[in-house]
């Protein structure tokens, strides 16, 4: 459930039965590649997406036998796969 960092404490901390499985509440929750925030924050996902971007300019950058123009091209199209 999503709630406000004031209302957080008034949703139910035990888990919820389906069927014969239980489902428990958790802070973050990944869907469709987009990580959401009890709170809507979306704190969790910028700092995952960040992160992931880094790692991959780190990669980029270790390939140094490339040309500029490949590099550029790498470059844009790591940022056009996260505007997705």
């Amino acid at each position: 459930m999503v709630a406000s960092s004031r209302r957080q404490h008034q949703i139910p901390q035990t888990p919820l039965r389906v069927w014969s499985d239980f489902v428990h509440s958790a802070a973050v929750v990944r869907d469709l590649g987009i990580y959401l925030d009890s709170d809507a924050s979306m704190t969790s996902h910028v700092s995952r997406t960040a992160s992931a971007c880094y790692g991959v300019l780190r990669q980029i950058r270790s390939m140094g036998s490339v040309t500029r123009q490949v590099h550029l091209s790498l470059i844009t199209a790591l940022v056009l796969s996260k505007l997705d």
